[in-house]
């Protein structure tokens, strides 16, 4: 099956972004500098847009400092913070696929951590992430009264567009998590409307039954592990059986690969959305961390690039 890419910003408030200015620009060929215009895209001209703004990116994403208005711990190393963000940012942050980036305020920007956004709340105008001990980054946001956040950003999944509540509209889904990497899936269950017919395949491990009751309330697990060959390979059944439109993978590299590769044989018509696990840093694509290149050589930016298949 190929892959198409395009830009999870494209067309909103961030678009044109800084890579409009150095040349990179992931959907405009006259921005990268070609003669022509050959792009697929159907929006408003981003090059157009560039050239009304005086040549200078737009809606950037700025950080703000924030209390930490509640803290509830998971066991020994994973905690749910819930951040004072106001009623605009949460509302954005409420879209599937949405992360920021946290850092303790006396820290330096490299202290920067991209984190899922697990619940939202418009009205209070909050947001709660869930933070696992990993080294010295998290660990210091476990212990903040107070945090720098920067976003929202809308690139933590890949495909995001076929979770969106006017696509799943009378469609079935299929969510198959592990870890903490349920946090988008949680914030995805939450939006769902009626019209959608949601199944939750849930591997606990590292977080807890506990965590991923309280938060997927919307849609009740059925517990699997997947380090377990048997229950892997039983799950190729269960994604057969639910006959959904949508498998959306929320997992490690290695699993997502295996779960996408079990799922493109028994659905093939099914849309695939996946954890974008790739190294994020500035979130920009501007410093390279999070840069892949494909197998024709192709150079792509992970924190924006979408893939679909």
């Amino acid at each position: 099956m190929s892959l198409t890419y395009g830009c999870v910003d494209a067309g909103t408030e961030y678009c044109p972004c800084n890579l409009a200015v150095t040349g990179d620009c992931l959907i405009c060929s006259r921005l990268q500098g070609k003669d022509t215009c050959d792009c697929d895209w159907s929006g408003v001209c981003i090059q157009n847009e560039f050239m009304q703004n005086g040549g200078r990116p737009s809606g950037l994403r700025r950080g703000f400092t924030t209390e930490v208005l509640q803290r509830k711990e998971y066991g020994d190393d994973l905690q749910v913070l819930t951040l004072v963000a106001g009623r605009g940012f949460a509302q954005r942050a409420s879209k599937p696929g949405s992360y920021v980036f946290l850092r303790h305020p006396k820290e330096m920007r490299f202290y920067d951590v991209p984190v899922s956004v697990l619940r939202t709340s418009e009205e209070a105008g909050t947001i709660s992430v869930a933070i696992k001990e990993q080294g010295h980054k998290s660990k210091i946001l476990l212990t903040a009264e107070r945090l720098e956040v920067r976003g929202v950003y809308g690139g933590g999944l890949q495909g995001v567009k076929y979770l969106q509540p006017g696509y799943l509209k009378g469609k079935k889904v299929l969510f198959v998590t592990k870890g903490v990497g349920a946090a988008p899936a949680l914030l995805t269950m939450s939006r769902l409307t009626p019209d959608t017919a949601a199944r939750w395949i849930a591997d606990a491990d590292k977080v807890g039954k506990e965590f991923l009751e309280e938060y997927g309330s919307a849609c009740r697990p059925q517990y699997v592990t997947l380090s377990q060959p048997d229950q892997l390979a039983a799950l190729q059944g269960t994604i057969r059986e639910s006959g959904c439109d949508v498998v959306a993978i929320m997992t490690s590299d290695y699993f997502v690969s295996v779960i996408r590769a079990l799922a493109r044989e028994v659905l093939p018509e099914a849309k695939l959305v996946w954890s974008n696990n790739a190294r994020m840093c500035c979130g920009e694509g501007i410093c390279g961390a999070c840069t892949q290149v494909d197998a024709d050589g192709e150079l792509f930016r992970m924190c924006k690039c979408q893939r679909e298949e």
